[in-house]
């Protein structure tokens, strides 16, 4: 039977209250009927039978006014296209399994340059190997319920960027899945990556920005560089080769992730007021690094199996406690501790001096109820 133009009334509505209003990830769009209009604006369609199809959905954009959505068939998918959204609009795909965006890597495969847009429902992937960026260049936008193949979604100085719910897959060589630079209050949730042979996320310059709730299969998993102030990474899981999670700034949480089979599973490095509490790292290289930094405060976390449980180098008051070393005990855990004198290419190396610092109130049994 032929698809017609039409979606029932209450999912538009639904949708477009909740992203204009609360920026939440809309109800799946399939397999429902609508009139033509809202009070929040008017639906266009893409590929499907009925009368009133648009061909390409830059076509749809094109016709479409600020508030409206754009729905978009896979009838006709795949859709060879490298898409502009100019429009504070809902771009939304019927099924994110089988309406797919093909585009090329010669130019970014998709941009996004004005407020107020959601883009959800699509595999979004390039005709070619080399990886391409989807650009965020607007405030308030959500990125929702996508698969994104060797793309990378990258935006800067912007705020509220939401990214949730998709999944990436990073196949090639290089290429990051997610940079942001210099961006304030957004959020990155609830994503998969795997496949990634590079970095799976990358803040710089941030501002109040969370990543939590990721699944994360990669060689590099979250950095956090360039002086951040105030993000949080909490409530991942992270599988990487080489560092799970890195951090630089001001006042940053870390917090109830499980890191693991990594060289070192978190990273504090030129970092102040940093917060370290309730992670659960395992079988690393080096558990938990603290490295020229000020203040950091590193509690109740469970290490297992780790060749080097904790190090503090070149560390200024940062204190240790409640954390599990992978057996009960009762005396305090010394953490391994150096401090290095610069050297020079006419005196040597430099100094290494030993030094102490101890967890006094260690843990006597996991404090992380999958510990």
């Amino acid at each position: 039977m032929d698809k017609k133009p039409l979606i029932g009334k209450w999912l538009a509505i639904g949708i477009i209250l909740l992203f204009v209003g609360t920026c939440t990830i809309p109800a799946s769009a399939q397999n429902t009927e609508k009139s033509q209009s809202t009070s929040r604006g008017n639906w266009l369609y893409v590929g499907g039978s009925g009368p009133g199809n648009y061909t390409r959905i830059q076509d749809a954009i094109n016709a479409s006014s600020d508030g409206d959505t754009v729905f978009v068939y896979d009838d006709s998918s795949p859709y060879l296209e490298n898409i502009l959204i100019d429009k504070s609009i809902s771009v939304v795909g019927e099924d994110c399994n089988s309406t797919v965006i093909l585009g090329n890597s010669s130019t970014d495969i998709l941009t996004i340059n004005r407020e107020r847009v959601l883009l959800s429902g699509f595999t979004i992937e390039i005709s070619d190997d080399y990886p391409t960026e989807l650009s965020i260049d607007a405030n308030h936008a959500q990125i929702s319920n996508n698969i994104l193949k060797n793309i990378t979604i990258s935006s800067g100085r912007q705020y509220k960027v939401f990214i949730v719910g998709n999944i990436f897959k990073m196949n090639c060589s290089v290429g990051n899945s997610i940079v942001f630079n210099y961006m304030n209050d957004s959020i990155i949730e609830g994503n998969i990556f795997y496949g990634n042979r590079s970095l799976a996320v990358e803040l710089a310059g941030c501002k109040k920005c969370e990543i939590k709730s990721n699944t994360i299969n990669s060689i590099l998993g979250i950095w956090v560089v360039f002086n951040g102030y105030s993000n949080i990474i909490a409530n991942n899981t992270i599988n990487s080769s080489e560092f799970c999670i890195s951090y630089c700034g001001i006042n940053g949480r870390i917090e109830n992730n499980t890191v693991s089979n990594a060289y070192e599973g978190i990273t504090i490095g030129f970092a102040i007021f940093t917060r370290v509490s309730r992670n659960v790292v395992k079988n690393c290289e080096i558990g938990i690094s603290d490295g020229f930094s000020l203040l950091s405060f590193i509690s109740s976390n469970d290490f297992e199996n780790n060749k080097i449980d904790a190090m503090v180098v070149d560390s200024f008051f940062s204190k240790w406690r409640g954390n599990y070393w992978g057996r009960p005990r009762i005396l305090p855990k010394y953490v391994l501790t150096v401090f290095g004198l610069p050297g020079d290419p006419d005196h040597g190396p430099g100094l290494i001096i030993p030094w102490f610092k101890f967890d006094f109130r260690p843990a006597s049994e996991p404090n992380h109820s999958s510990s």
